[in-house]
């Protein structure tokens, strides 16, 4: 999978510079990546939370839940290796940022998800974009937690 993953940030890289300016972000592996760089950033994660241990850490945050080999969103479950999700979360080290995983069930699938990347619209961004193998992309947002306020 790393060398999907290297591949797949470095698409990632140039559709970003391609869509805003010639920006150009860093890429960092996730064995090489600091607490730092973590907490003081937005994150594009590639890969699943098997393959990247910063998904591994951030999973917890997004709006779809990983098992191995497989992940689950709006209670359906994904195990067929060329489905794959882009979900985005709040970053749990600073939630002043997000976090963004692009993760397949294989490495092919982790590829061709950073080619799914919606093109720029006057839409609010959805915080899911789920591709299932052999199925339609489907985009949806997810309802905030209820929070419960006690009475006096």
């Amino acid at each position: 999978d790393r060398a999907a993953q290297r591949e797949a940030a470095t698409l990632l890289q140039r559709a970003i510079a391609r869509r805003f300016s010639n920006i150009s972000i860093s890429l960092r592996s996730d064995t090489e990546v600091t607490d730092d760089e973590l907490s003081g950033h937005h994150l594009l994660l590639i890969g699943r939370p098997e393959t990247n241990r910063v998904t591994a850490r951030c999973a917890a945050r997004l709006p779809v839940s990983f098992a191995r080999g497989s992940f689950q969103a709006r209670q359906e479950t994904y195990a067929h290796a060329d489905s794959s999700v882009i979900a985005a979360g709040d970053n749990p080290l600073n939630p002043r940022y997000s976090v963004v995983a692009f993760a397949g069930l294989s490495a092919e699938s982790t590829w061709k998800c950073v080619q799914k990347l919606p093109e720029e619209d006057d839409e609010p961004p959805d915080q899911v974009l789920l591709s299932p193998a052999g199925r339609k992309p489907q985009r949806f947002r997810v309802a905030p937690a209820s929070t419960s306020v006690a009475k006096p």
